[in-house]
C-alpha cells in the first residue's frame, strides 16, 4: 500500500513554528491528503515552559487526542548529539509518548472524564470477587478499585492468637535514597516499586491523612468541596511531593474509590481523637496541637487499641516510574504537577493507609506530650500494618517513614515505632519480608540517624545485621536477616 507522508524537521528552539507546522499537517491528515507525519529531530535548545523535549513533544502531539496516534513517526537525526539525547530524553521519546501520562491526566485516564463538581462515577461491584471496578468508556478499559475492610488494632491482636502461621523466611531491608542518579532512583521510587512485576500482590503502607486521603483533598472530592477550599479533588492531593502522595497517584483507581466511593474513612474513629477528624473537609480536618494536648491529658494508656486499620486490597497500579528523580525537595515541589511518569503494565497491589499528627513541621512548639502521643499512635499503626498484612496472608510489605517527609517529624520517634520488640516479633513469627523505603534527598546528615538507630536495635540475639552500604553514594541498604 502506498503511504503519502510529510516530514517535519524540528531543531533549535522554534517551538511556535513547529507547533504551527504540525497543526497544518494534521489538517492535511484529516483531509486525507497525507497518511503519516514523520518528525526528524535535530539539535534542540531549551524550550521555555517544558522540562524537556519529551514533555513538549507529548504536549504538541497529544493535546487534541490521547496517546500516540498511528500517524506519528519519529526519528532522531544523527546531528542530535549524545549529550542532547540525554538532556532532552530524545532517545526515549517514542517510548515515553506511547506509555507516558502527566500526573494531571491520571484521573481522566482512569475514569474517561475530567474531574468536575457534581460528577457521578460509575463504580461497579462484582458480586463474585466482591471487588469494585471502574470502566473508562473512551478506552474501553476497566480498572480494579479493590475492596476495603477494616479492623481495630485490638481485633487484629485477638486474631493473631488464632493464626500463628509462618509465611516464609523473615527479613528486613532498608532502602534510603540520598542522591539523584536515575538508574538507582527506580529502586526507591514508590511508583516504580508499586508497578514492578516482582511486587505484584505486595502490601504497601500508605502515609495519608486521617481520612486515608492526601492533604488538600476531601471525601467526595469536588462534589463536596467547601467554598473556602473548592479545589479538593483528586489532583489537589499533590500538595507535597512525598511517597504517600505518589503512591496514591500510582494506584489511582483505589484512591479515586476512597474519594468518590460511598463510605468515608476515619482512622481515629473510636479513639478519644476521633471526633476531631472530618473526612468531608480538606485534609480530613487535621487537629491542632492545642486540640490534641487538651484531650491527651486524660486518655488511657491503651487508647491505640481502637486505631482503625484498613486493608485496601487488589488495587490496579496505573502509573509507574518517574522519568527523572528530583535534585532537591524544592525542585521536586516546583515540577511535580508537570512530572512525566511512565504507565506500566497493570499490577495488583494492596495498601494500608496510616497517618501521624503534624507536630514538627507546621506545629513548631516543642510539646513532649504531643511527641509521646504521636509515638504511641505510630507504634499502633506500624504494628497494625504488619498484623493486617500477615493475617491476610501477605508476607511482602513495604513500609514508609510516616510523618518523616511532609511533616519532618523526629526520626528517632519514627524509628522507635518501627524497630521495636513487638514488631520484630511479628516479622519473625509470620516470616514477613519487610522493606522500609525512605528518601533523604540531599540530606545525607539524616542518613546517619537511620543507620545508627536501626543498627542498635537489630543487634539482638535473634538478628544478624549485615550492614548498610554507605560506600554507595546513592542508595543506602541495610538488610537484616532473622536467624
Amino acid at each position: 500500500m502506498f503511504v503519502d507522508y510529510a516530514t517535519i524537521y524540528f531543531g533549535g528552539d522554534n517551538r511556535k513554528g513547529f507547533t504551527q507546522l504540525l497543526d497544518t499537517y494534521k489538517a492535511k491528515l484529516r483531509g486525507n491528503e497525507i497518511d503519516v507525519i514523520h518528525v526528524v529531530m535535530g539539535p534542540i535548545q531549551r524550550i521555555e515552559g517544558f522540562d524537556n523535549l519529551a514533555h513538549f513533544m507529548y504536549y504538541a502531539i497529544t493535546r487534541s487526542e490521547p496517546g500516540l496516534p498511528a500517524w506519528f513517526h519519529i526519528h532522531c537525526d544523527d546531528s542530535l548529539q549524545l549529550y542532547e539525547r540525554r538532556q532532552w530524553g530524545a532517545e526515549f521519546l517514542e517510548e515515553w509518548i506511547k506509555n507516558g501520562v502527566f500526573l494531571n491526566e491520571i484521573f481522566e485516564r482512569v475514569t474517561g472524564m475530567p474531574e468536575a463538581a457534581g460528577m457521578a462515577l460509575p463504580f461497579v461491584r462484582n458480586e463474585t470477587d466482591e471487588l469494585t471496578y471502574i470502566h473508562n468508556p473512551l478506552t474501553n478499559q476497566g480498572f480494579c478499585c479493590g475492596k476495603i475492610t477494616h479492623s481495630t488494632l485490638a481485633q487484629l491482636r485477638a486474631q493473631e492468637l488464632e493464626a500463628p502461621v509462618s509465611l516464609g523466611a523473615p527479613s528486613f531491608t532498608v532502602i534510603c535514597y540520598i542522591g539523584t542518579k536515575p538508574a538507582r532512583y527506580a529502586e526507591a521510587d514508590i511508583c516504580a516499586l508499586q508497578a514492578h512485576p516482582d511486587n505484584n500482590g505486595a502490601v504497601f503502607q500508605l502515609a495519608s491523612r486521617f481520612h486515608a486521603l492526601e492533604g488538600g483533598t476531601a471525601h467526595g472530592g469536588l462534589n463536596k468541596a467547601t467554598t473556602q477550599k473548592p479545589n479538593c479533588g483528586f489532583f489537589s492531593g499533590m500538595s507535597k511531593p512525598v511517597q504517600g502522595e505518589y503512591a496514591s497517584f500510582s494506584a489511582a483507581p483505589g484512591t479515586i474509590f476512597k474519594m468518590y466511593g460511598p463510605e468515608s474513612i476515619n482512622l481515629l474513629a473510636g479513639t478519644p481523637f476521633g471526633h476531631l477528624i472530618n473526612p468531608e473537609q480538606s485534609d480530613g480536618g487535621m487537629p491542632t496541637v492545642a486540640e490534641i494536648i487538651k484531650i491527651a491529658q486524660t486518655i488511657p494508656e491503651n487508647w491505640t487499641d481502637n486505631l482503625q486499620i484498613y486493608f485496601h486490597e487488589e488495587i490496579d497500579v496505573v502509573v509507574g516510574q518517574q522519568t527523572k528523580p528530583p535534585k532537591s525537595w524544592q525542585a521536586r515541589a516546583e515540577t511535580e504537577k508537570r512530572q512525566f511518569i511512565l504507565r506500566q503494565p497493570l499490577n495488583r497491589i494492596h495498601q494500608i493507609p496510616v497517618a501521624s499528627f503534624d507536630w514538627a513541621n507546621l506545629n513548631k512548639a516543642d510539646v513532649p506530650r504531643l511527641s509521646q502521643i504521636t509515638q504511641q499512635m505510630l507504634c499502633g499503626f506500624y504494628e497494625g500494618t504488619l498484623l493486617s498484612a500477615a493475617l491476610h496472608g501477605k508476607r511482602k510489605i513495604f513500609l514508609t517513614a510516616v510523618g518523616g517527609g511532609s511533616f519532618h517529624n523526629n526520626l528517632d520517634v519514627i524509628l522507635a515505632a518501627i524497630a521495636n520488640d513487638r514488631n520484630l516479633g511479628i516479622i519473625q513469627k509470620y516470616g514477613l519480608e519487610v522493606t522500609l523505603v525512605i528518601h533523604e534527598i540531599n540530606a545525607q546528615e539524616r542518613v546517619g540517624c537511620w543507620v545508627h538507630v536501626i543498627d542498635g536495635v537489630y543487634k539482638t540475639p535473634d538478628f544478624e545485621y549485615h550492614g548498610a552500604d554507605l560506600s554507595t553514594p546513592y542508595i543506602v541498604r541495610g538488610k537484616f536477616n532473622i536467624i
